[in-house]
């Protein structure tokens, strides 16, 4: 059905529900994307912007690391992963009294950093193999998550010291240094155990399978 045939493009559009509903979300769409403020119209609208990205970041994190706990089998690992559930709740309570502090609202962007690293320890838990060789990739994702977040922190901060917000300085950098605990505490279950294991575990497979081809 042509425009011209139609008469004009309000006759064709009363016509045509499904392309109107799709044109009319499409400028909704476009009208948001618009009406945002830039990124880097100003220091602070930088500073809201990263501290949005990583509120983002803490929420995406919380709702997985129930999952990533229970798919753990190392028992100090699996325990890790427990003990950071209370410990991102606490960081997101951080923030939500920063945007308090700062009359502003939390939107519901994504930060793709994180919803990318997050994917990446759905992959390992999904994974066939060795559960001791899959613990040692939970630990290599924690870790880029854990090291994502104290760098995001870091930098957050020193937007919030310049723009002389000494409050959200502190808990910025109270989470920080959590952070970069939780990333050695990770290190120290890998060095101590799961990567020994793993390791042990891939070197008996290999010779079995050379004793196995001797025999042949």
């Amino acid at each position: 059905m042509s425009v011209r045939y139609a008469g004009d493009i309000r006759t064709f559009l009363r016509h045509q529900p499904t392309i109107r509903r799709f044109l009319t979300a499409r400028l909704a769409a476009c009208t948001r994307f618009f009406s945002m403020t830039p990124l880097c119209d100003t220091l602070r609208s930088l500073y809201i912007s990263e501290l949005r990205n990583l509120f983002s970041a803490e929420v995406l994190l919380l709702r997985c690391l129930p999952t990533i706990s229970k798919g753990a089998t190392t028992p100090a690992l699996r325990q890790a992963f427990s003990s950071q559930i209370g410990q991102t709740r606490i960081h997101v309570s951080r923030l939500e009294r920063i945007f308090e502090e700062l009359s502003e609202t939390v939107s519901d962007e994504t930060c793709e950093a994180m919803n990318a690293l997050v994917g990446e320890v759905q992959r390992y838990l999904e994974a066939d193999g060795d559960n001791d060789v899959r613990d040692a990739g939970l630990i290599v994702a924690a870790r880029k998550i854990h090291g994502y977040k104290a760098v995001t922190c870091e930098s957050t901060r020193a937007l919030a010291l310049c723009l002389s917000d000494a409050g959200a300085a502190d808990r910025l950098k109270a989470t920080h240094d959590e952070e970069r605990a939780a990333d050695e505490e990770f290190a120290r279950i890998a060095e101590s155990s799961v990567n020994v294991n793993a390791g042990n575990r891939s070197k008996a497979k290999a010779e079995v399978r050379r004793i196995d081809i001797l025999g042949k």
